[in-house]
C-alpha cells in the first residue's frame, strides 16, 4: 500500500507518513501530495508542517501559527503528559513563526485532471462544521484498526471539531458504532461523552465528527480514583437492558459467532484451542441468568477524565450491546494492570477480579453471575487478540506467553465456581 504516495513524496518520507497520505488523498482524481510548497501557480488545497520531521513524523500541523498552537494544545486531557509536552513544544515553535525554518512542509495540490475534487479534506470538514478550517492530523504507524484523527481549527485558533476518518471495513464499522453510542450516550448523565456533530463521509467511507470536550478535563489517574459503578451501569443501559440465561441469550451467541470466525482464520491456534475450552466450560453455566446490556468496550484510564465530579469518556468505537452488565469494570482493572502497569497476564486478570468485585456488587451482579462475568471477560480479551491476529496485527508477546495456561485455569475455575 502507498506506492502512489511514495512516488509523489519521494524517498525522504517515512512509511507512516506515506500510509497516511495514501489513506487521505491517494488516488483522488485531481489531487497530488508533495513535500515542500509545490510549484508556483499551483492551486493549494491544504498545507501542513510535518512535525518533527518527514522521516519520523508524529503529526501534521497547520502552517498558521495560532491554528498550530491551538491544535497542539487541544485535547490535552486525552494524552499522556509526555505526549502533551511534545505537542506543546511543536505548537510553540509554530506560533513563534519558525515553522517554515524548523519543519518540513507537506502540500496537497489540485491538478487539472477531469473529475477533480473541488476542495480537499479541510474543505469537506469545513462544510460539515459550517466554517472555514485548517486541519491538524495525527501520524501513527499503519494498522488494520487504525484511522486518522484530524482536528478542525480556525486560523484564529479555535478548535471546532475532531474527525475520525475510516479507511477500511473494520474502521468503518467502528466509526459507525461510535456514532450510535454517542447518540445514546447523550441521554445519560452519569458519564458524559463528546457531542456528535455529524456522521459524514470522505472517499466513500464514514467520518465521525465530534465537538471538542471541555479544556478543563483532568485525565483520570487510577492511583487516585476509579470510575463509579453508576457510570458503568448507565453505559450498560445505552441500548436497553434485559435478563436471560447465558446459554440461550445473546451474550453467548455473540461470543460463539465471533470465536467461530476467528478460529476459522487459523490465528494463534493454541490460544484458540484454550479459548474454545473456556467457552465450553462457560456452557456448563448456561442456566445462570445474566443481565444483558452494553459496554464502552475500552473503559481505560486513558479514555476517561474528570471535570469536577463529572466523569467524561471518549473513544466509544468498541461500544457494543449483548454483553453482561458491568463488563467494563473488570476491563478497567485489566487495562490498568496489563497495558498501563505492564504486569503479567495472570496477575492482571487477578487484579481485575479484585478491583471489580465491589463495583459489580453495587450493580447487583453477585454469586454465579459475577463468576461467569469474570470468565466471559477473560474470553472477550482473548477473542480480541485472536481477531486482531486474524487481521494481520501481531499479538502482544506478553499476552501470547501466558494466554494458554491462563485460559485453561479460567476454564477450570468457572466449572468449579
Amino acid at each position: 500500500m502507498g506506492s502512489g504516495a511514495r512516488e509523489s513524496l519521494g524517498p525522504k518520507a517515512g512509511p507512516d507518513l506515506v500510509w497516511l497520505c495514501e489513506v487521505l488523498w491517494g488516488g483522488l482524481p485531481g489531487v497530488r501530495v508533495v513535500l515542500g510548497d509545490g510549484p508556483p501557480g499551483a492551486r493549494v488545497l491544504e498545507r501542513y508542517a510535518v512535525v518533527p520531521s518527514t522521516t519520523r513524523p508524529r503529526m501534521l500541523l497547520p502552517v498558521v501559527g495560532r491554528a498550530a498552537w491551538a491544535a497542539a494544545r487541544g485535547g490535552r486531557a486525552t494524552r499522556s503528559p509526555s505526549a502533551s509536552r511534545q505537542r506543546v513544544a511543536a505548537g510553540l515553535a509554530a506560533r513563534a513563526g519558525v515553522g517554515r525554518a524548523v519543519f518540513d512542509r507537506l502540500t496537497v495540490l489540485a491538478t487539472h485532471d477531469p473529475g477533480a475534487v473541488e476542495d480537499g479534506l479541510a474543505g469537506a470538514l469545513g462544510r460539515t462544521v459550517g466554517e472555514e478550517v485548517l486541519l491538524a492530523v495525527n501520524v501513527r504507524p499503519p494498522s488494520p484498526y487504525r484511522k486518522p484523527v484530524a482536528q478542525a481549527v480556525t486560523s484564529d485558533g479555535r478548535v471546532l471539531a475532531y474527525a475520525k476518518i475510516s479507511c477500511n471495513d473494520l474502521t468503518a464499522a467502528n466509526v459507525e458504532a461510535e456514532a450510535r453510542a454517542l447518540v445514546a450516550a447523550a441521554e445519560i448523565r452519569a458519564v458524559r461523552a463528546p457531542a456528535l456533530l455529524a456522521l459524514t463521509a470522505w472517499r466513500e467511507r464514514p467520518v465521525l465528527v465530534t465537538a471538542p470536550m471541555p479544556a478543563t478535563l483532568r485525565r483520570l489517574d487510577p492511583r487516585r480514583s476509579v470510575p463509579p459503578p453508576a457510570a458503568t451501569g448507565a453505559v450498560a443501559g445505552l441500548f436497553g437492558i434485559s435478563q436471560m440465561p447465558y446459554g440461550s441469550g445473546p451474550i453467548r451467541a455473540r461470543l460463539v459467532a465471533r470465536f467461530g470466525d476467528a478460529r476459522e482464520s487459523g490465528a494463534l491456534p493454541e490460544v484458540a484451542g484454550a479459548l474454545g475450552d473456556l467457552l465450553d466450560a462457560a456452557d456448563a453455566c448456561g442456566g445462570v441468568p445474566l443481565t444483558v446490556g452494553a459496554w464502552h468496550g475500552d473503559w481505560s484510564p486513558w479514555n476517561l477524565a474528570w471535570q469536577g465530579s463529572q466523569l467524561w469518556a471518549w473513544d466509544w468505537e468498541y461500544a457494543r450491546a449483548d454483553v453482561p452488565l458491568g463488563l467494563d469494570l473488570p476491563h478497567f482493572g485489566f487495562q490498568t494492570a496489563f497495558i498501563g502497569a505492564r504486569r503479567g497476564l495472570a496477575v492482571s486478570f487477578g487484579s481485575a477480579r479484585t478491583a471489580a468485585a465491589a463495583g459489580l456488587g453495587a450493580l447487583g451482579v453477585e454469586g454465579a453471575a459475577r463468576e461467569l462475568t469474570f470468565a466471559l471477560h477473560v474470553a472477550e480479551v482473548a477473542l480480541r487478540y485472536l481477531e486482531a491476529e486474524a487481521q494481520g496485527v501481531e499479538a502482544n508477546p506478553r499476552f501470547v506467553q501466558e494466554a494458554v495456561p491462563v485460559l485453561r485455569a479460567e476454564a477450570d475455575r468457572v466449572v468449579t465456581a
